[in-house]
């Protein structure tokens, strides 16, 4: 597995990175048993992958630490928590507070059975809210980085509802951030121009997210404009493209099944997509 220097983290990272959310959630979402989602951790760190990924919001967290029980001086571990929550009675949204923060990364990282994370991202960050995790959490995750509870911090991207990177480019201006996960895939790699050409400048550290996901749903079946494609050409071409991405440094893919991780891992140890590929993925996009 290629290692690449996450950015000014001065990390080495696997190009290919383990993410334990998604559709799947290491197979938590389709009824594999936790022993089964640990086999696919272990899978992947045996497979090279020393990038892991996860978030409190995605339930998997205590699943990746007994995981990487024993290992965990190999593996570089991200982690996440939203800096507004929801309540589900009242719909209202409420920022997270510095106090709420520090509780939140202690209780991550008793699942994680560690004491400090690699890198630790404000998740999902909407556009209306960059300026409360500037104003409230920048402060406190600086704080617990001088405390030795993160190693460095930065911010995903809400990509569903912000799939043009408002928030990312104004984040960038701010030059304060060590890592950011952005969405970039086939189908809309807008953050070529949109947020890389900053990113590379700051030496900011990318994660890419949505490679995948972007081309096919929950059932691995075609997303391109409803033509029928072949789901492993499609996978195998957007892990390529976005592995092979100049300003990309990891490239996230997670799943609960070992032959799809296997394959997955096949895709981005591959090289570029060729010119004949490239004319085949633009033939579904456009049918011409």
């Amino acid at each position: 597995m290629d290692r690449v220097v996450l950015g000014r983290s001065g990390l080495e990272v696997s190009v290919a990175g383990l993410g334990c959310g998604g559709p799947s959630r290491l197979g938590q979402a389709s009824g594999a048993s936790k022993i089964e989602s640990i086999a696919i951790v272990r899978q992947a760190l045996d497979n090279g992958v020393n990038f892991v990924d996860t978030s409190v919001a995605y339930g998997t967290e205590a699943i990746v630490g007994r995981a990487i029980e024993g290992r965990r001086g190999s593996v570089v571990l991200c982690t996440k928590v939203p800096p507004i929550t929801r309540s589900w009675l009242t719909r209202q949204r409420r920022p997270l507070g510095r106090k709420a923060l520090h509780r939140a990364l202690e209780g991550s990282l008793k699942r994680l059975r560690t004491d400090y994370v690699d890198i630790y991202l404000l998740h999902a960050v909407m556009p209306q809210d960059y300026k409360i995790c500037c104003d409230e959490l920048l402060p406190s995750l600086e704080q617990l980085k001088q405390q030795g509870k993160l190693r460095f911090f930065g911010l995903s991207e809400a990509y569903l509802h912000d799939a043009q990177h408002t928030m990312l480019q104004r984040a960038l201006e701010d030059d304060c951030w060590d890592v950011i996960m952005l969405g970039f895939s086939l189908r809309n790699p807008s953050a070529r121009k949109a947020v890389l050409p900053a990113a590379q400048a700051q030496k900011v550290g990318t994660l890419a997210m949505f490679a995948a996901r972007d081309l096919l749903d929950g059932q691995g079946r075609s997303r391109v404009g409803g033509r029928a494609a072949d789901p492993a050409f499609l996978a195998d071409a957007a892990y390529r493209f976005c592995r092979h991405e100049r300003g990309i440094h990891v490239t996230m893919g997670g799943t609960g099944k070992a032959a799809h991780l296997k394959n997955n891992l096949a895709s981005m140890g591959r090289g570029p997509l060729s010119d004949s590929e490239q004319k085949d993925i633009e033939l579904l996009f456009t049918g011409k």
